[in-house]
């Protein structure tokens, strides 16, 4: 049986539990669902959806993105009568998914679970993408907001986040931290470095699951990842510290603040978006959608 890990010392600002705010998220694109299919071409608006709709996760499956998708995948089709699906196409920080759903048929049954990683991030980190990571698509929804947890491995010996703090800057370049390259988590890392006065090796993954498998395991020291999946991988684990404005949701987590008086929090925000088309602009495709009436089973 594996240890989980000791402690999670940091969590980012949090208003509310993590599963009601991905709970808002869903009621709110339902609705907007329920009203207009998605902004899709007329020609689709009466009879959408009649086919399965597939939605792509550019991470890899288990990891939060991930269970995002698959609650919201089941929460469709049940609202819409028709199958939805998730797609991994993990790998290059999100690039390999988002480019593959950029180039999709517009027509509604290629979705995207993007948002702080794929549509903010990538087009300020790489250039020649092969697609524009805002403009390539149009959004459906916002799903969730979420804060960031920082976790240990078994095998750190520290219980509080100022005991981890002093154990890494006495140890420089023995712990090590995974995310996948290029991610909010990634820049997590080295934010806390950067703040810390630490020297923390980085290893990427192609996705969080693997890296907060390994966390747990022992192979690498400390995990950054949404609340949304520490919540239950660390059942019962109580937080040190918090980096925000107010408590997590994590029992017992006090803020990052109280610790370096930064009031940075780490928020990472989730959406639902679709492809808009080859050789077409998302702000040319934002226009008011048509009531139209809604297939049920």
């Amino acid at each position: 049986m594996l240890d989980v890990p000791k402690r999670v010392l940091a969590v980012s600002r949090d208003g509310t539990n993590a599963t009601r705010r991905i709970a808002a998220g869903w009621l709110f694109m339902l609705l907007a669902i329920a009203s207009a299919p998605i902004a899709l071409q007329p020609v689709y608006a009466q009879s959408y959806p009649e086919r399965t709709i597939k939605i792509v996760v550019p991470f890899s499956a288990g990891g939060p993105t991930d269970v995002v998708a698959r609650l919201i995948a089941q929460s469709l089709s049940s609202r819409l009568g028709q199958s939805v699906v998730v797609e991994n196409l993990a790998g290059a920080g999100g690039r390999i998914g988002a480019k593959a759903a950029a180039s999709a048929q517009p027509d509604g049954y290629t979705l995207l679970l993007g948002g702080t990683n794929v549509n903010a991030m990538l087009g300020g980190l790489y250039k020649n993408l092969g697609f524009d990571p805002a403009d390539s698509f149009a959004p459906i929804a916002a799903i969730c907001v979420d804060s960031m947890a920082l976790a240990i491995s078994p095998g750190v010996p520290a219980d509080t986040f100022e005991q981890f703090v002093h154990y890494a800057k006495n140890n420089p370049g023995k712990l090590k931290y995974g995310a996948p390259p290029g991610i909010y988590t990634h820049f997590a890392g080295e934010f806390f470095k950067i703040k810390t006065g630490t020297d923390i090796l980085f290893v990427p993954y192609k996705g969080g699951a693997a890296a907060i498998t390994d966390v747990i395991g022992g192979h690498i020291d400390i995990g950054f990842q949404p609340e949304v999946q520490p919540a239950h991988v660390f059942q019962g684990r109580p937080a040190e510290a918090a980096c925000g404005d107010e408590r997590s949701s994590l029992a017992g987590a006090a803020r990052y603040a109280d610790h370096d008086g930064s009031r940075r929090g780490g928020l990472s925000h989730g959406s639902l978006v679709r492809p808009v088309g080859a050789g077409r602009h998302s702000r040319e495709d934002r226009r008011p959608a048509q009531p139209c009436r809604q297939r049920r089973p």
